[in-house]
């Protein structure tokens, strides 16, 4: 079941640069995202929100920030009140106890 789901751009941490990506939330606090919003497409990335910091950028506030031990990923929206949003739901997230095994392989363990 997903919390959110919806478009965004994605800070490519290779190239350094944003690209369009459509991003799910599911309900256990797995963050994933995809080239496109078709259900069999494939899973470019996915994180546990659980226990990582989550923050809007001061500076921008249609970025979100979700900071995990080894980099932080950077997700900005079309405006600030869709990032208010996703920043909401992922707070909500955050001070929980991350999941020992995630139903989906994360970058952050």
């Amino acid at each position: 079941m997903f919390l959110l789901l919806g478009f965004c751009q994605k800070l490519s941490n290779r190239k350094d640069e944003l690209e369009l990506r459509y991003v799910r939330l599911f309900a256990d606090g797995l963050l994933a995202w995809y080239k496109s919003e078709a259900d069999d497409a494939e899973c470019r990335g996915c994180i546990q929100v659980r226990g990582e910091r989550v923050a809007i950028n001061p500076n921008n506030s249609s970025e979100l920030w979700i900071e995990t031990k080894e980099r932080k990923f950077v997700f900005v929206f079309l405006d600030s009140y869709e990032a208010s949003e996703w920043n909401r739901a992922c707070s909500w997230h955050a001070p929980r106890k991350p999941m020992e095994n995630p139903v989906m392989s994360v970058r952050n363990k």
